[in-house]
């Protein structure tokens, strides 16, 4: 190979040209890069418009809003809309998750085979939200299924690690 001489510098004539190969793979490396940031802040990994979703109808009785992702052991919250002040929540979900606060503090807890059911007091025709403060101890996909006396809304939760 040819050296040629820059000055002080003896530089290989092939150190100059440009390699595509390398020159293709840094493009789609800052193509992926870009989209990953794009859907980090759309949502994709915590808040955001890809994060946040409802369940039920906001104009119905019963509903639910929550977070698509999660991280494992890092917290996020759940608002349960309801004009009843009963709360289920199955099992399955629940040995997946650690619930740090309920707010307001349930009057008394009931322990099934298949769910837990929590009682609230509940002013008649007012509105009660109860926010659960919760931090998920699996990662991957988590399915819950929240009941208030006939209705139950179900939605999947990706917790990522």
């Amino acid at each position: 190979m040819a050296i040629k001489r820059i000055g002080s510098l003896e530089i290989e004539e092939q150190a100059l040209k440009p390699n595509p190969i390398l020159w293709k793979l840094q493009t789609f490396t800052y193509f992926i890069l870009i989209l990953i940031l794009i859907a980090a802040l759309f949502g994709l990994t915590g808040y955001g418009i890809l994060g946040l979703n409802i369940v039920g109808n906001k104009n119905s009785n019963f509903w639910i809003e929550y977070d698509k992702f999660g991280r494992e052991d890092a917290l996020t919250t759940i608002r349960v809309h309801s004009d009843s002040g009963i709360l289920a929540i199955n099992n399955r979900y629940l040995n997946n998750i650690y619930i740090k606060q309920i707010t307001p503090t349930p009057l008394f807890t009931e322990v099934q085979k298949d769910k837990i059911i929590y009682h609230f007091r509940a002013l008649e025709n007012s509105p009660l939200l109860i926010q659960i403060l919760l931090e998920p101890i699996e990662i991957g996909n988590l399915t819950a299924s929240f009941s208030s006396n006939t209705r139950t809304l179900a939605f999947k939760q990706f917790i990522f690690p």
